[in-house]
């Protein structure tokens, strides 16, 4: 939350330093408009999140789905079966990463840009939680609730390849919006996927992603700098499912990323 605080906090700056600058009436960086081609970096700061589709079947009717670890603090409970503890909900939270890369633009026509900004994500831990209910064997009472958080960490290498419409130029600001696809590799995937000797959770290494974002340009004397704010969409599944039973999968039918980034972006 501190770094995107900053983040805003420059942002403002920038607007107003540039809008007093827009009162000379004097646009900066002209010619750059009028260049086919142009070059920078980018540097932003992302929160990973999942999109989790419950399998309320297994979720309540299923009750092979037990923790290994799971120990009733209950002692008027001493036998642990399968028919008296259930899996009640999945729920993922979000968690903050930060983001580098190159750009490359290409001019197509006054208004539509093509942008390649290959970029290296270096993605926080996503938490997922597990919550479980106890219930007596004898009454069906619930006795007791428990929660087992599972950590992902993921590292991106990101091949987006994006259509940019940009507005007028309003002196030295200018407004514009974007789409495009994103080719999403994940560096930990691999590492973590696991011989599923025990119960664990693992992801596929590689995603497709729909990309949509707003933002303004600003113009300085010798180059331009970006605000922009994307929405990330993954199109897969991207959990790799183990071929024996799995408490962390069988309550889970598709899942999929997601993530917005701020960015700041100089060319």
């Amino acid at each position: 939350m501190k770094k995107f605080t900053l983040i805003i906090f420059i942002f403002l700056v920038i607007i107003s330093v540039n809008s007093k600058a827009q009162r000379f009436g004097v646009p900066n960086y002209r010619d750059y408009d009028y260049e086919p081609f142009h070059f920078g970096f980018l540097l932003g700061l992302n929160k990973l999140d999942f999109c989790i589709e419950q399998n309320f079947n297994n979720l309540y009717n299923n009750p092979t789905i037990i923790p290994s670890s799971y120990t009733p603090a209950d002692a008027g409970i001493s036998t642990l079966t399968k028919s008296n503890v259930y899996l009640q909900s999945i729920i993922p939270s979000t968690n903050a990463g930060f983001t580098i890369g190159v750009i490359g633009s290409f001019k197509l026509t006054d208004d539509f840009y093509l942008r390649f900004v290959p970029s290296l994500s270096l993605g926080g831990n996503r938490i997922i939680t597990y919550s479980y209910l106890l219930t007596d064997p004898a009454t069906g009472i619930i006795k007791e609730s428990s929660s087992i958080p599972k950590s992902i960490s993921s590292t991106f290498i990101e091949l987006p390849l994006i259509i940019r419409y940009q507005g007028a130029r309003i002196q030295n600001a200018q407004p514009f919006v974007q789409a495009g696809v994103k080719y999403v590799h994940d560096l930990k995937a691999k590492e973590e996927n696991p011989l599923y000797s025990t119960p664990s959770l693992a992801l596929n290494n590689s995603d497709v992603y729909g990309v949509f974002g707003i933002g303004f340009n600003f113009y300085f004397d010798w180059f331009r700098m970006g605000i922009e704010g994307t929405m990330n969409y993954g199109f897969k599944d991207v959990l790799k499912r183990s071929t024996v039973s799995n408490m962390y999968e069988d309550g889970i039918t598709n899942m999929k990323s997601k993530y917005f980034q701020l960015s700041i972006t100089f060319e």
